[in-house]
């Protein structure tokens, strides 16, 4: 009887770790962790502009990219014009709350989680004074450039801190850190995008590292829309654009979060005791 109980007790100890081991190995498998030694990145609003640029520039560096817009015709042309095996697509409206979700579906359904993500979708709104602006106009700038900014971070919250280190990496632009004229819609969507993000790293501290891009002036087609600022006498340098995007996804910038941060800024000599401070951030000045 004896020798009886003791081999019933060793079986079921073994069946009970099996069951303990399936149960790990099930979980760390879910399609919503990060599949090991995977650098993915997810660019919303990358099949055009400084999206697209940032996106040709990861695929060089061996990142994964995936890539969501608007457009069908715009990742038609990315995905012809960046031709990577390594380069994924998907249709998404950013005001569409739907569509946004739907978004999620798929990338979880497709093992395409990112442990990067990057919003620099935007349109520049109407050009002129506020009270001669067609409000509907306006009212659709600021829904794309700051609640569809923030409805795709909502969306994508719960599975980017599944995965190790994640990093979010959102666009300041002309008007965020100053006043600029006859383009109010675009402007305060970005200086809350500013906001935004530093409250984001204040909430996930230790957890998120959350930063915003000041990129300079880029040709892209949004210029195509301007018509009351004149095109710089220089544009922006790209290479600085890529480095800044390098180190902000890489370990080298671990623990540095909720920083508004030009792409000529010493960003390399920040530490993580920047965060939290007021340096490189919205402040009143005396």
């Amino acid at each position: 009887m004896t020798l009886l109980y003791k081999d019933f007790f060793h079986r079921w100890k073994t069946f009970l770790c099996s069951c303990a081991t399936w149960r790990v190995t099930r979980v760390k498998t879910h399609p919503a962790y990060p599949t090991p030694m995977t650098e993915r990145t997810l660019i919303v609003g990358g099949s055009t502009g400084i999206g697209k640029k940032i996106a040709a520039h990861l695929l060089t560096q061996g990142h994964e990219v995936i890539v969501a817009s608007l457009y069908e015709k715009d990742l038609d042309e990315a995905r012809k014009d960046l031709a990577s095996e390594k380069l994924h697509t998907f249709r998404c409206d950013i005001t569409d709350n739907d569509d946004v979700r739907l978004l999620v579906h798929q990338l979880i359904e497709h093992r395409l989680t990112p442990r990067t993500v990057i919003v620099s979708a935007a349109v520049l709104g109407p050009v002129g004074k506020f009270g001669d602006s067609e409000f509907g106009k306006w009212s659709k700038a600021v829904e794309i450039d700051l609640i569809g900014n923030a409805a795709v971070v909502h969306a994508l919250l719960p599975t980017l801190l599944l995965q190790e280190k994640p990093k979010l990496v959102l666009f300041g632009g002309g008007g965020a850190a100053y006043s600029r004229p006859m383009h109010t819609a675009y402007a305060a969507s970005k200086t809350a995008i500013v906001r935004f993000a530093e409250i984001l790293a204040d909430e996930y501290k230790g957890v998120l590292d959350v930063n915003v891009i000041a990129p300079g002036a880029h040709k892209t087609p949004m210029w195509n829309d301007e018509t009351h600022d004149k095109e710089p006498e220089k544009w922006a340098d790209d290479k600085l654009l890529f480095a800044l995007i390098d180190w902000l996804v890489s370990s080298a910038s671990d623990g540095v979060s909720g920083r508004f941060i030009h792409i000529e800024n010493e960003y390399r000599e920040f530490t993580p005791e920047i965060t939290g401070s007021d340096r490189y951030v919205l402040r009143r000045t005396k």
